[in-house]
């Protein structure tokens, strides 16, 4: 036990910290939290749904429309939200904002296919919601890696007579274009199925993490790092999405997914942690 607590403490704890302040993981950390007013604001529209449900109450307001215009565009505002705080990490601010409309770009070109193969071109489609954040995860990172490789290459010279601000029009010209062109040709002229190939690659995660066993696991996981002084807000790239997938599934289609937040913190989390109270 002793050469057991020597190995947390002084080899596995440090790695770990040093992967908590990664850019990547931080970025994305940054990006959830932005996003969680979204998630509170649709759980409390979702419950103002029910009184329309209950006999002599259908005059009430229903309430999906908005929560259609928060929860379920939370896949969107991280596939904008995600390049402009990896940007931030990497201390290229002026890149940002075409950081983010080229990570926009980019997850709708990715996205479009499944819209067309279901008939849904619009805004009502789990692929801009929490079924859609592993992809805007990605899509949002491919295109921070293209800025952050190429958003330091100028065509032109310090001493150059053009304004600051002409100037950075053309040399944000280039990752954007790689980016578009780039997606056009993958997705568009090659044929290949960026978004259900990122979704085959995270279903067997969220089916592990979607059982009793699964989602014990990664709770005793969460505990531990926290024994060791970890925050345990490192892990939420991976289970924030799942467990808001599961809320949509048990919304919208009538599933009975136990592995939500919703539950998480009913009963595992209540008072905090490891129920703190």
């Amino acid at each position: 036990m002793k050469n057991m607590m020597s190995w947390l403490e002084n080899s596995f704890a440090p790695k770990m910290s040093k992967f908590a302040n990664n850019p990547w993981i931080a970025g994305i950390k940054d990006t959830v939290n932005q996003i969680m007013p979204l998630i509170f604001l649709g759980s409390i529209f979702c419950v103002l749904t029910l009184p329309s449900a209950i006999q002599g109450f259908e005059w009430f307001s229903n309430f999906w429309t908005p929560f259609g215009w928060t929860m379920s565009v939370i896949g969107l505002m991280m596939a904008f939200l995600l390049p402009i705080n990896l940007m931030e990490k990497f201390r290229m601010r002026k890149n940002r904002y075409c950081a983010a409309i080229a990570g926009m770009i980019l997850y709708g070109i990715t996205i479009t296919p499944q819209l067309t193969a279901d008939a849904a071109i619009g805004f009502s489609h789990s692929a801009f919601g929490s079924s859609g954040m592993f992809i805007s995860m990605i899509t949002g990172c491919i295109t921070a890696l293209v800025f952050k490789l190429i958003g330091k290459i100028s065509f032109f010279k310090e001493d150059s007579a053009l304004p600051d601000f002409v100037r950075q029009w053309f040399d944000q010209m280039l990752p954007i274009g790689i980016i578009v062109v780039g997606g056009w040709l993958l997705i568009n002229v090659c044929g290949f199925d960026l978004y259900l190939a990122i979704q085959s690659i995270f279903k067997p995660l969220q089916s592990v993490y979607s059982t009793i066993w699964g989602f014990t696991l990664m709770n005793l996981i969460c505990m531990l790092l926290y024994s060791m002084g970890i925050s345990g807000w490192i892990l939420t790239p991976i289970t924030t999405p799942i467990l808001l997938a599961n809320i949509e599934a048990n919304i919208s289609q009538g599933a009975n997914f136990f592995a939500t937040s919703s539950w998480d913190y009913a009963y595992l989390k209540i008072g905090g942690l490891a129920c703190t109270l």
